[in-house]
């Protein structure tokens, strides 16, 4: 990372984090970035001091930020905020994750003419709104115009030449090289249908993989593989005469025939994998598991202390496949380049999407007898295993062991046809609220433990990690550089900061924490929330204290980069690692705190729901 922008990342600390640089191009460098507040990625674009000291590229720069803030359109990307800080001039735009259209056809090669249906209609209606707004883009290339992977859409960026409809035009020629529409060569003031002209090229290229010539005008309506509709419509766009084309960018997008995308999830596919696959047969090694603790306890009591072994073997040999699965499925995905924290990450949102899930389908008012027959199972089996303890206790008195064996064995049967009961009417054999409570917590125990921790540092592969991505939170981009920063470190410097991940991890922790402790705030409260003046308030302290977390961790990460950057002084990193200590306890007593506030107040609740006795 460039240490020209250190200063600025320092100044925006708390607001924005920085996490590693997108491009760089004539009028500045894109940086990814993370909001900390909304918990979003966004892309902060800087004009280096050298270019700033130049008139006319920052007013190009400012001129981009004007332009495109004043619009608001899907297929724009948007300008949240345009400043300067630490002498750098920068805008912050919403983050589309995905290539551009000129990286795609770099890399992969012309696009499909469905795929490009849609890019061609997304970006006609942008341009659309836009020449609706009294503005001419006047650079459509493949280079600007961005691929959203999550959603699929085609958007727009770039306003840096755009200019306002009909005006004259001075000087040189602007645009792209092989882009720029015919009347825009003769200087003739450029209208939507300039834009148009050049979003022809762009289809012509991106199906053909050749820019057009005026011999090759014709060649896209002509092929076999293209549609009437798209091949017209290129070539329409394509025509010398602004006349021939198109009217308005409507027109053209009445003309394209396309379908729309399908919105994808926002993780990756690896990580869904590894949270959500489930073990095969896993009901039979829960059924074998359990025979064998209840054969553990019979053999131990009833044989000797010595014959326990085999029990215990009984209870442990089915455990074994259900680990080897997990196993070969975690290092299948550290291998794929992803962190611990990624996993972690992976199976809290899993974990949270099968709770919704199980909220919305669950039916409400359910009749009191399916509620009492979705419990027999799980009782049944209790019974059963408590009628076993006792068997292996009681067996020199035989007319207590009869006893117990028919209570064992009516428990069984009464079992078995409960759930075969349920089983017909589609009822779960296990009761919703405690499925709500045992679903992924094995697994979260183990991959949170330090069991977790030591098998994750063995299954890894000795390489670095996939780079930053939009599906982490912001705390763990940080957690992640800062683990990253401080490997590379000599063995000095880690010595002297050894405490350093320990705490990073820690308040990465907190952050997550705080994040969902907003979160049940914002739901308990629903539409009311600003109106009550306790959940506003607990609302705000808690985004505070998130504020204040992730700004530690930024401290540390920006301390960690100075040393890289040559700064022998340990004294700023060293005083980021107390600050970032101070701000984990406090943190810890505020969410220690509330809990102990909600519990009190679910007790009065409770009372208050309890009848009063006679």
């Amino acid at each position: 990372m460039d240490t020209e922008f250190l200063p600025l990342q320092d100044a925006l600390a708390g607001e924005y984090s920085f996490e590693r640089e997108l491009g760089r191009g004539g009028m500045g460098v894109v940086y990814l970035a993370r909001d900390v507040q909304l918990d979003r990625p966004v892309a902060i674009k800087l004009l280096p001091s050298a270019l700033a000291a130049r008139d006319d590229v920052r007013a190009r720069f400012l001129r981009e930020a004007r332009t495109a803030a004043g619009l608001s359109h899907p297929n724009i990307v948007p300008i949240h905020r345009v400043g300067e800080l630490a002498g750098i001039p920068f805008f912050v735009m919403t983050f589309v994750e995905g290539p551009t259209l000129g990286e795609r056809l770099r890399e992969r090669g012309p696009v499909s003419p469905s795929a490009l249906s849609q890019i061609l209609r997304d970006v006609a209606q942008a341009l659309g709104y836009a020449h609706s707004r009294g503005i001419v883009h006047r650079d459509v290339k493949p280079d600007n115009i961005l691929l959203d992977t999550a959603t699929g859409r085609a958007m727009v960026t770039d306003f840096g030449i755009a200019a306002v409809l009909g005006e004259s035009r001075e000087g040189p020629v602007s645009g792209t090289v092989g882009f720029i529409s015919p009347e825009q060569l003769l200087g003739v003031p450029a209208d939507g249908r300039s834009d148009l002209y050049s979003l022809g090229v762009v289809g012509h290229l991106a199906l053909t993989g050749t820019l057009p010539d005026r011999e090759a005008r014709t060649a896209v309506s002509s092929a076999s593989e293209v549609s009437p509709s798209l091949g017209t419509a290129i070539d329409r766009c394509l025509s010398a005469d602004p006349g021939q084309r198109f009217a308005d960018a409507e027109a053209l997008v009445a003309a394209l025939d396309t379908s729309r995308a399908v919105a994808r999830s926002n993780l990756p596919p690896e990580l869904r994998a590894w949270a959500s696959d489930q073990v095969p047969m896993l009901p039979l090694y829960g059924f074998l598991g359990f025979t064998g603790l209840v054969s553990a306890i019979i053999v131990s009591m009833s044989i000797g202390s010595y014959a326990a072994f085999l029990g215990v073997g009984m209870v442990v040999l089915p455990a074994i496949p259900v680990l080897v699965f997990q196993l070969r499925k975690t290092m299948r995905a550290l291998a794929a380049g992803y962190r611990l924290s990624d996993l972690r990450f992976a199976l809290r949102t899993w974990r949270a999407e099968q709770l919704a899930e199980i909220d919305r389908t669950t039916a409400r008012g359910e009749k009191l007898w399916v509620r009492i027959t979705s419990r027999i199972p799980i009782l049944s089996a209790v019974v059963s295993l408590s009628a076993a303890t006792a068997i292996a206790i009681l067996t020199p008195q035989q007319g207590l062991v009869t006893a117990v064996l028919l209570v064992g064995q009516l428990a069984t049967f009464a079992g078995v046809a409960s759930a075969a009961m349920l089983s017909t009417l589609g009822k779960p054999m296990i009761p919703t609220s405690l499925y709500r409570r045992a679903i992924g917590v094995a697994r979260g125990w183990l991959w949170n433990s330090r069991v977790g921790n030591w098998l994750a540092e063995r299954l890894a592969p000795k390489r670095g990690g996939v780079p930053l991505a939009a599906f982490r939170p912001t705390e763990m981009a940080l957690e992640v550089a800062i683990d990253d920063l401080f490997a590379a470190l000599p063995d000095p410097y880690r010595e002297s900061l050894r405490d350093l991940p320990a705490i990073a991890r820690r308040l990465t922790a907190r952050a997550t924490e705080l994040r969902e402790t907003i979160a049940t705030v914002t739901t308990a409260g629903g539409a009311s929330i600003d109106a009550d003046p306790a959940l506003s308030k607990a609302k705000g302290a808690t985004a505070l204290r998130l504020t204040e977390t992730v700004t530690a961790l930024e401290r540390l990460r920006i301390g960690l980069l100075r040393l890289h950057a040559g700064v022998a002084d340990l004294q700023p990193v060293t005083t980021a690692l107390e600050a970032a200590r101070a701000i984990d306890l406090d943190v810890k007593r505020l969410v220690d705190g509330q809990a102990e506030v909600s519990g009190v107040r679910r007790a009065l609740s409770f009372e208050r729901r309890s009848p009063s006795p006679a």
